[in-house]
C-alpha cells in the first residue's frame, strides 16, 4: 500500500510539476503572438463577407429581385450558384 502511495505521490509530483511549467509557457509572450489574428483579421473578414452580401442585395434589389442560391446535391454533385432571382 506504501508503494502505491509512493508511486502516486511522484506521479502527482510530476503532473503538477508539468501544469505549472505549461502555465509559465502559456503565460509568456513568445507564445502568444496570434491573438492579433484572432482580434482583428477575423472581424474584417466577417466585415467583408457581409459588405459583399449586402452589395449582392442591393444589386438585386435594383433589378426587382432577390438574391437566391442554388446548392447541388450530395448525390449528383455540380456547382453553387448565387443569382438574382424574380
Amino acid at each position: 500500500m506504501n508503494l502505491l502511495l509512493a508511486r502516486g505521490a511522484v506521479a502527482g509530483a510530476v503532473l503538477t510539476s508539468t501544469i505549472r511549467e505549461r502555465a509559465e509557457i502559456a503565460a509568456s509572450s513568445q507564445y502568444r503572438t496570434d491573438r492579433w489574428a484572432v482580434f482583428i483579421l477575423v472581424p474584417l473578414a466577417l466585415i467583408v463577407v457581409f459588405g459583399v452580401f449586402t452589395a449582392w442585395w442591393i444589386a438585386c434589389q435594383q433589378k426587382g429581385m432577390y438574391p437566391a442560391l442554388d446548392f447541388p446535391s450530395w448525390n449528383s454533385g455540380g456547382t453553387f450558384k448565387a443569382y438574382c432571382k424574380a
